[in-house]
């Protein structure tokens, strides 16, 4: 199997569309997916000391509607992470069929009815909620994510929640690529990492890939399968 690749370009835009679809060229060689955030300052405290950022980084339907179609020509998804079911409004308006919701989120239940409803289907990082026998219920669509919220996490750790947490993927916040590597030697169907531009809004992170570390992993998985096939058809 050759799993869903998804970059993770968060908030790094700064608010600028023009650096966005910058980061959608440089990764959609080696990605299936490019994720963005729709996150909104009016859900936030101005006492969060995240305001001002998110607030500079906010974009609107329309941007993000313009993203999701530069998506399309490059030939990868377009993925936002929803945070309440006002998000669920949008992104049924933008068309999108998929969402993730961070681990803070997943047991939000008017937000997975929200989604449900309207044939939404997340994909669920599990980083501050053990979600391995979590509600799968709801869908047998719904993809959850082994994740470990510390920033940058451990290693270790990924291969033992693939194999024998219940996960579908792994969400990625450490340095290099090890935990990648070893979801997807695994079994892992999705990894999902966050990515950097060299001209991005704020100061890189020990976590965030970089092209080259995105070219290695497509390799690794590519190869993977290749391994895969071989001792398949032996």
């Amino acid at each position: 199997m050759i799993p869903e690749v998804i970059a993770e370009c968060a908030s790094n835009h700064g608010g600028s569309v023009e650096l966005a679809k910058e980061f959608i060229d440089m990764f959609a060689p080696y990605v299936d997916t490019m994720k963005f955030q729709m996150t909104r300052v009016a859900h936030l405290r101005r006492a969060d000391p995240q305001f001002e950022w998110f607030k500079r980084a906010e974009l609107t339907l329309d941007q993000f509607g313009e993203l999701k179609e530069h998506c399309h020509r490059q030939g990868v998804e377009f993925l936002v992470t929803v945070y309440n079911a006002a998000d669920v409004w949008e992104v049924v308006k933008l068309g999108c069929r998929r969402v993730k919701i961070g681990s803070g989120e997943a047991n939000e239940q008017a937000l997975l009815h929200a989604l449900y409803a309207n044939a939404v289907y997340p994909i669920i990082s599990c980083g501050l909620k053990d979600q391995s026998k979590g509600p799968r219920g709801w869908s047998p669509r719904t993809k959850y994510l082994g994740c470990c919220s510390r920033y940058p996490a451990p290693h270790g750790i990924a291969a033992a929640l693939c194999l024998h947490g219940g996960y579908d993927g792994w969400s990625d916040h450490a340095r290099g690529l090890e935990e990648l590597y070893a979801a997807i030697a695994v079994g892992a169907s999705i990894v999902e990492t966050h990515v950097r531009h060299p001209k991005q809004a704020r100061q890189p992170q020990v976590w965030e890939k970089t092209v080259g570390d995105m070219q290695a992993l497509r390799a690794f998985a590519d190869d993977n399968l290749t391994r895969f096939i071989g001792r398949w058809q032996a």
